[in-house]
C-alpha cells in the first residue's frame, strides 16, 4: 500500500500545475469517468482485479508531464521526444514511458514489487494499451474495428487481446467524455456570467424592477 501510496503522489506531482487542460485534476476527472465505465455490467463481468487496477493507474497518469503542446507541434519542431518515438503517438508514448520509470526507478514507487512475472507483465501491456488509446489520431480507427466486431458475434467469446482492446477504447471514451464534461462546464459558467452581467446592468438602469 505503501509504494502504491507513493506512486500516486509521484505522478501527481509530475503533472505540470499550469497546464490549463491536461493537469493532475483532468487526470482524476478521467479516472472517476473511467470508473462509472467499468462499473457498467459489460465491463464487470469481463474485467479481472488485476485489469480494474491497471485500466485505473492508466487513467491517472495517461497525461503526466504533459508540456500543453500537440503531437503535431513536437513532431513539427523535431523535439528530442518526436526524434525519440519516431513520429508515432509521441505524447501518449513519452507518459507511457515517463510512467513507468516512476514506477520502476523512483525509490518507494514500485507498487509491482511483490508481483510474479505474468501479472507484471499484464498489468503493463494493459497501461501501454490504455495509454497509447487515448491518441485521437486513431479513434475512428479502433471504433471501426469494435462496431465490427459488435456487429459479428458481439464479443461473444473474449480473449486476452479483446480485452485489452475493450478497455483502450474505454479509456479513449473516458478521456473524450472528460473533456466534453470540461467544455460544458465552461460553456455553462461564460453563460451564467453573462446573465449576470444583463441582470445587473437592467437593475442600474430600473433601479426600481
Amino acid at each position: 500500500m505503501e509504494e502504491l501510496v507513493n506512486f500516486l503522489v509521484a505522478i501527481e506531482a509530475g503533472y505540470i500545475p499550469t497546464n490549463p487542460f491536461h493537469n493532475a485534476v483532468h487526470a482524476a476527472d478521467v479516472m472517476f469517468t473511467l470508473r462509472y465505465f467499468l462499473q457498467r455490467p459489460f465491463f464487470s463481468n469481463l474485467l479481472a482485479p488485476l485489469d480494474v487496477l491497471a485500466a485505473l493507474l492508466a487513467a491517472l497518469s495517461h497525461d503526466f508531464a504533459h508540456p500543453g503542446v500537440s503531437n503535431t507541434f513536437l513532431i513539427n519542431a523535431r523535439t528530442d521526444e518526436a526524434i525519440l518515438y519516431n513520429d508515432q503517438s509521441v505524447l501518449e508514448m513519452f507518459h507511457a514511458a515517463g510512467t513507468f520509470r516512476v514506477m520502476l526507478s523512483k525509490p518507494g514507487c514500485d507498487l509491482t514489487k511483490s508481483f510474479t512475472r505474468e501479472q507484471f507483465l499484464q498489468l503493463r501491456e494493459t497501461m501501454i494499451a490504455m495509454i497509447l488509446s487515448t491518441d485521437m489520431k486513431y479513434h475512428f480507427q479502433h471504433l471501426n474495428r469494435m462496431r465490427e466486431r459488435m456487429a459479428t458475434d458481439k464479443y461473444a467469446t473474449v480473449q486476452r487481446k479483446d480485452v485489452v482492446f475493450l478497455l483502450g477504447q474505454d479509456a479513449a471514451v473516458a478521456t473524450d467524455s472528460s473533456a466534453m464534461l470540461d467544455h460544458f462546464h465552461t460553456n455553462v459558467t461564460k453563460i451564467h456570467s453573462r446573465v449576470e452581467g444583463c441582470l445587473h446592468a437592467r437593475s442600474q438602469c430600473n433601479p426600481k424592477q
